[in-house]
């Protein structure tokens, strides 16, 4: 059924939108309800990203990420520390980039097609941290109690949990000049 153009479109009512604004508030409506939903799931387990980091993978925990963009052309800057890989935009905006193998592990990856970025943070106080891949969305069993968990388990291994939240307030992440690292 398709909508005359005074009728309003609604998800609830199978009503098809009518016009290309109607069906951009009919996602946005939808998105918003699919967003109140949390990374804990039914069975205790948690939500979140496997990325890999050079030869080590991580796990990023669902709602610390707002996007996952291609590494994007960047600017470097002088004076900074080998992991600190520069300025990028973003829509617009500056994105400063950190290589988070390099900051974690003191050895930055080699610069290639595979490369993403997680993007962490308000639209205005946005860091990227470059990843060599993202390994996809996986739900980890049996971890109630993430906040204070250092590893989940993940075929057989135990993978670090990455906390970027916690990773952006300490004091060496802060300090990105040679002349202060």
């Amino acid at each position: 059924m398709v909508a005359s153009p005074n009728s309003e479109a609604s998800a609830d009512s199978g009503v098809v939108p009518s016009s290309p604004l109607a069906i951009l508030l009919d996602y946005a409506a939808r998105a918003r309800g699919q967003a109140d939903a949390t990374p804990q799931q039914a069975d205790g387990g948690i939500a979140g990203m496997l990325v890999r980091l050079g030869a080590q993978r991580g796990f990023v925990p669902d709602g610390t990420v707002s996007e996952v963009i291609d590494l994007p052309r960047l600017t470097s800057v002088p004076g900074t520390v080998s992991w600190y890989l520069g300025l990028g935009s973003l829509r617009g905006r500056v994105l400063p980039v950190c290589d988070l193998g390099g900051y974690l592990f003191g050895q930055c990856s080699a610069v290639h097609a595979v490369r993403r970025v997680l993007v962490h943070g308000s639209e205005t106080e946005a860091v990227g941290f470059a990843v060599d891949d993202v390994l996809g969305v996986h739900t980890v069993a049996g971890a109630a109690e993430l906040a204070n968990c250092e590893a989940v388990p993940h075929q057989g291994q135990d993978v670090p949990v990455l906390r970027l939240a916690d990773i952006v307030t300490q004091p060496r992440f802060l300090r990105v000049s040679l002349d202060s690292a």
